[in-house]
């Protein structure tokens, strides 16, 4: 659980500092806000991995803070766990309903707040952002190379375009750049399916990355953030305009 981003939101201190020293032993880098508009400001800014939020506070609810972000392309990705001493369906169904990963009771015990945290940045963490995006490529079996295009790329894997693709559990050599990056990444990927017939866009193949670094990983997934935030904003406009 290395660098990872933890906001912190709650209108009274106490509960701030329980939350703080309950995670102070985890290597997280925390972030608190006193308010929902704070709240809203810094996930903005921080773009966290986690966010912990108060249900009741003065100027918004923790549902009407997680609704808000949930409706925003750049924080909507964002895990929310609610934190409230009230267990009425009235209260967990409006928070359900806001968009939120869980929920966290008081009186906060410290076992149940942490492994609550540990679940959700786990399931997150294993959920990789995947976004439309269309790249040159080159990908490589033996003397043969071709030149082709990736689409819906993520840190894990993508959708190569392929009218005939090879089997499934193909070892290949894939090399494609991520635009405004200096080098190249190279990564041995390994055919997961196959696309014979598609309805709509091209014929091809997922696959998965086998050995990319970590700072091209990192690269990759920062690239995907972004063209799926793009992709959102024109659906959106797309949505308005009609």
């Amino acid at each position: 659980m290395k660098d990872k981003k933890l906001l912190l939101v709650d209108d009274t201190e106490l509960f701030l500092s329980m939350e703080q020293s309950f995670l102070a032993r985890d290597s997280f880098d925390i972030y608190t806000a006193k308010s929902g508009s704070e709240a809203i400001d810094l996930a903005r800014s921080i773009i966290p991995d986690l966010i912990l939020l108060d249900l009741f506070m003065p100027d918004m609810n923790g549902d009407q803070v997680c609704a808000e972000l949930k409706k925003d392309p750049r924080t909507m990705d964002i895990p929310i766990l609610i934190v409230t001493g009230k267990r009425s369906d009235k209260a967990l169904k409006r928070c359900a309903e806001s968009g939120c990963s869980g929920f966290v009771y008081k009186p906060i015990q410290r076992e149940s707040f942490l492994a609550a945290v540990e679940e959700v940045l786990v399931i997150a963490q294993r959920q990789f952002i995947r976004a439309p995006t269309e790249l040159a490529c080159s990908i490589s079996s033996g003397d043969m190379t071709m030149e082709t295009t990736m689409h819906n790329i993520s840190e894990g894997g993508t959708f190569i375009a392929m009218n005939i693709p090879p089997d499934a559990g193909s070892i290949l050599g894939l090399e494609f750049r991520i635009p405004g990056a200096e080098h190249k990444i190279s990564s041995e990927v390994t055919v997961q399916w196959t696309a014979s017939l598609r309805q709509k866009g091209p014929l091809g193949m997922g696959v998965r990355f086998l050995n990319v670094d970590d700072k091209y990983r990192d690269l990759i997934r920062d690239f995907a953030k972004s063209e799926l935030i793009t992709h959102r904003k024109n659906m959106i406009g797309g949505n308005q305009d009609s």
